[in-house]
């Protein structure tokens, strides 16, 4: 099951699910419940196994949509007229 997928079903999203495993099973360790750490573990590897391909494809996908924003901000960068243009051409007012 995904992050995703928990997240869901508690009506929260993964970054909530993930955030209530982690506690959890920080939890488990303090109080010393091996039981309970082995199976937080175990949907630990079933997890990473079922969002690694999903966090790489989000990876490419914020890659793309950020070199996107990073030509269009050149492109308008090249349109800004440059302050010292303007500087020199009030001087010659």
């Amino acid at each position: 099951m995904s992050l995703e997928a928990i997240g869901n079903t508690l009506g929260q999203d993964h970054a909530t699910a993930l955030h209530a495993i982690t506690k959890t099973y920080n939890n488990f360790l303090l109080w010393n419940e091996t039981d309970y750490i082995r199976a937080c573990e175990l949907i630990k590897e079933d997890i990473d196994k079922n969002n690694r391909a999903k966090y790489v494809e989000d990876l490419i996908r914020q890659n793309i949509l950020l070199k996107r924003e990073n030509n269009e901000l050149k492109k308008r960068a090249y349109v800004l007229p440059n302050r010292s243009d303007n500087n020199n051409a009030n001087a010659n007012i």
